[in-house]
């Protein structure tokens, strides 16, 4: 009996073994972003993105004060440094170069550009989150994970001359401005997702240089850079909002509310809680006044003007392939050249502003117009 089940159970061998289910992978990790999907396959990009000083910039919002006084759309500095990496991962570029993207903005004040208003690293001229890159990536505990991987600190400069992909400034094309452009313009819904991916799949790297192989998607980005050139980056709201809130904080540190090392290495509305609560009239006025903007300054004309600012010219003038050549977009589309070159020029004589303040009868006596001296905490740092 026991031998005739042995041979029962023999001859089921092969159809048990077949029957049983094989063992299947785990499913590869992705990151799925607005430029397309990438696989999420390095050990080292795994870890650094639970590291604190990368989830920090979760809480950071690219648009400065302007996110919280004047209700933009949220645009973290983490969503940005993923979308860049992202799009460098798509094109194949080096992976120093993409871990470079990655971590480009992570030296980035709170309120994001807010710190390279008064925060100056002696004996550079670049601006501080990019001059103070290496050394903070030392201060935060970056340098150690980089190098179980072989990866030195220097290797991962942003402004490194073999990342060609990376950073370039206007009107040439980077994976930054490209990054922001489309995040902006799906942030303010003036792109679909289904138009980024059209804008995506016509762009191009190779022989150094970003490209579309269609004028219609290099028309879309350009026209878009414009429209945040002039409503965005350059515009003249956002410019008094990031004066005033930099006053604030100037004060709260000479006040002792706050300290540097909280503006270089906290977040947003941890800074923001503080300036707010703070018992001081004119740092509460400061405050009124970011909140309120329209009430406090106005664009003026004439010879009656405070300050004339001269903002940032934003404005990309992509390269198109033709028949083997690369034309720019303002030699193609002689309206887009007019748009460009004017508000170029408009933004080169500056804007002139007159600070208001208002009527004794208001209730508001802590106006305090447009001061602000610039740099006034000098840092040394490591290169």
């Amino acid at each position: 009996m026991h031998t005739l089940f042995f041979l029962f159970a023999l001859l089921c061998l092969p159809l048990m073994i077949k029957a049983a289910p094989l063992e299947k992978k785990p499913p590869q990790p992705t990151i799925k972003s607005l430029y397309g999907e990438v696989a999420l396959d390095n050990n080292l990009v795994k870890a650094l993105l639970n590291h604190p000083a990368i989830k920090r910039m979760r809480f950071i919002d690219n648009a400065g004060p302007s996110r919280y006084f004047r209700s933009l759309p949220a645009y973290s500095l983490f969503d940005h440094a993923l979308g860049v990496y992202v799009i460098l991962k798509r094109f194949k570029r080096p992976f120093k170069e993409q871990l470079a993207g990655m971590l480009e903005p992570v030296a980035h004040s709170v309120f994001s550009h807010q710190g390279t208003l008064y925060l100056r690293p002696k004996n550079s001229n670049r601006p501080y989150y990019l001059a103070a890159h290496t050394s903070y990536l030392k201060a935060v505990g970056l340098e150690p994970w980089l190098m179980k991987a072989g990866i030195s600190v220097a290797d991962v400069d942003p402004l490194d001359q073999r990342f060609t992909a990376l950073y370039k400034n206007p009107p040439f094309l980077s994976a930054i401005e490209i990054e922001m452009t489309l995040r902006l313009a799906y942030s303010f819904k003036l792109l679909t997702l289904k138009e980024i991916r059209q804008i995506m799949d016509d762009l191009r790297f190779e022989e150094g240089k970003w490209f579309f192989i269609t004028e219609k998607s290099a028309a879309k980005l350009g026209n878009l850079s414009l429209y945040f050139t002039k409503r965005y980056w350059g515009a003249p709201q956002n410019y008094v909002v990031n004066r005033w809130v930099a006053a604030a904080m100037k004060r709260a540190v000479g006040l002792g509310i706050l300290s540097v090392k909280e503006i270089r290495f906290g977040v947003d509305k941890a800074v923001l809680q503080k300036l707010m609560q703070a018992k001081d009239k004119i740092i509460h006025g400061l405050l009124v006044q970011g909140r309120q903007p329209f009430r406090f300054y106005s664009v003026v004309k004439g010879e009656d003007f405070d300050e004339i600012y001269k903002p940032e010219f934003r404005g990309l003038n992509p390269l198109v392939k033709r028949e083997g050549n690369y034309i720019r977009l303002t030699q193609l589309d002689l309206d887009y050249s007019k748009r460009f070159n004017a508000l170029r020029e408009s933004f080169l004589g500056g804007i002139k502003i007159k600070f208001k303040k208002p009527p004794k009868n208001s209730g508001f006596n802590e106006f305090n117009g447009g001061s602000f001296a610039g740099a006034h905490y000098d840092l040394e740092v490591a290169f």
